[in-house]
């Protein structure tokens, strides 16, 4: 993730680097802003760069992938059912399948074939609308966690 790829409070990718080609534009909520602007300084241009090089980008996925699996203690996953929850969770909040398809720039199922032709709408009001629901599930979920956790902190003898 490019520094520049990152304008207010969106992620602009170009085509080159998108699986299907197609440059994608999407919004982040006020969490995400928070974090990519934390990683951000005058003199990077990766957002998550590799240890100790600030101009190249993270390369360590695999490494990385098996420590969080240590750490995290959940059956096997893959990066890309990360995808496949933040689908799923969106359509569960009620977001409308056309608009979860536009957050995650694919061209298939609503957009494929003539639809695709005459459906030019691009959403960005509508995944503002969804990207927001969406961290405001996850700070529900989290605020609980941690209401449980303290709770059980209490509960200790």
């Amino acid at each position: 993730m490019r520094t520049d790829y990152v304008t207010d409070n969106q992620i602009c990718l170009p085509s080159e680097i998108t699986k299907n080609g197609r440059a994608h534009s999407f919004p982040i909520g006020a969490s995400a802003a928070a974090i990519l602007s934390s990683n951000i300084t005058a003199s990077t241009t990766s957002i998550f760069p590799a240890k100790g090089k600030h101009d190249q980008p993270f390369n360590g996925w695999s490494k990385a992938k098996a420590q969080l699996d240590q750490k995290a203690q959940i059956a096997p996953w893959t990066l890309h059912d990360l995808r496949r929850s933040y689908a799923t969770g969106l359509q569960r909040l009620g977001v409308k399948l056309e608009v979860i398809e536009a957050l995650l720039n694919h061209v298939s199922g609503t957009r494929a074939g003539i639809i695709g032709v005459y459906q030019r709408h691009h959403y960005q009001d509508e995944m503002r609308e969804a990207v927001e629901r969406w961290e405001s599930h996850l700070r529900t979920i989290l605020e609980a966690r941690k209401n449980d956790e303290l709770t059980a902190d209490v509960a200790q003898p």
